[in-house]
């Protein structure tokens, strides 16, 4: 069971299109670190969200495995990246090329809303384990 003071509070933090990044976006990246957290009250939250927004079952389906998938356009591959680099080595910095591709589209304060909002997702994943996965026994990118 979820932690009822972190659902509540997850829950009254607006979804707006801030920074030039789109509310679908945000919550694409949402989803993606649930399922890397593998927390299932937290996966089946964001894909109703996603679907709220519109989002495709093919899409939602591809998400955990979207390195190779031709569903997801630049900005929200650069994105997708941006969160499992964040969520799988959060104390590593940043790789070059992966800023370099943030860079192409996201401006700098995007990027930081982006970031902040990943980190946010992952505190929440890691308050809540509900789901009994710590954070060091987060599987590793394949």
């Amino acid at each position: 069971m979820k932690n009822r003071l972190s659902t509540t509070i997850r829950n009254k933090i607006p979804i707006k299109t801030t920074e030039g990044i789109p509310s679908k976006l945000i919550e694409l990246v949402r989803l993606r670190v649930a399922q890397i957290h593998q927390c299932p009250d937290s996966i089946a939250e964001h894909r109703e969200r996603l679907k709220g927004f519109g989002e495709t079952e093919g899409r939602l389906h591809e998400l955990e495995t979207w390195g190779p998938s031709i569903l997801f356009d630049g900005q929200e591959r650069a994105a997708l990246a941006l969160c499992e680099t964040i969520t799988r080595n959060p104390e590593q910095p940043l790789p070059d090329r992966l800023i370099q591709e943030m860079r192409r589209y996201f401006t700098k304060s995007a990027i930081v809303s982006l970031t902040l909002a990943i980190l946010a997702v992952n505190d929440w994943s890691f308050r809540d384990n509900s789901h009994g996965i710590l954070s060091n026994q987060i599987p590793a990118s394949s």
